[in-house]
């Protein structure tokens, strides 16, 4: 495949061969001419918001992994990391349709993702952070979004595997994501400014 740092989620695009699924996006975000911040200010608000994102996903694919004692790390992600990430992205949201005002970026596609798998371990942690529910309803019930099957492959998995199996089951969502991307450059001509 004549790639420069071979690993998956991959994507050969004529002339471009990529590897790494955050350079993969923000490439078919740049292509499209859409989906990518305007001003300067937006561009440096997502960046920030890549780095809470990782802040959250990581610790959370860590405790599926991982961990020989998972109660003790579910309890510490869900009661405190979780919490204190929650309760940020909201003040930072406020009242805005989308992570950096009235416009989709392509954080937006990240966060849906990432809050969404969480929905693995437990469906009702955002009982407490209304705004972040919303956020995530909003963004799933987009005619283009919704129609991501991977979303539903994530949340049957989560109904069949019992808790103790989930690290072996979060090996589907290389999977998953190699779909979602896959999706993602099939519909992001299709999306316009959301």
């Amino acid at each position: 495949m004549n790639l420069n740092l071979p690993n998956l989620p991959y994507i050969i695009d004529g002339d471009v061969r990529m590897t790494q699924a955050w350079a993969i996006l923000k490439y078919l975000v740049r292509k499209h001419a859409i989906l990518f911040p305007k001003t300067e200010e937006e561009i440096r608000n997502c960046d920030m918001l890549e780095e809470v994102g990782r802040d959250l996903a990581m610790p959370f694919y860590t405790l599926c992994y991982n961990h020989d004692d998972f109660d003790e790390a579910k309890k510490k992600y869900f009661g405190e990391t979780l919490p204190k990430l929650l309760d940020l992205l909201e003040k930072f949201l406020g009242s805005s349709n989308w992570m950096i005002g009235d416009k989709m970026t392509y954080v937006d596609f990240y966060f849906g993702e990432v809050l969404d798998v969480i929905k693995l371990i437990t469906s009702d942690y955002l009982h407490k952070h209304q705004g972040i529910k919303k956020y995530v309803e909003r963004f799933y019930a987009l005619d283009k979004i919704c129609s991501l099957q991977a979303v539903r492959s994530i949340q049957e998995m989560a109904h069949r595997c019992p808790i103790r199996e989930v690290g072996r089951k979060m090996r589907r969502l290389n999977q998953i994501t190699v779909e979602r991307l896959t999706t993602c450059a099939r519909i992001l001509p299709g999306i316009s400014d959301t």
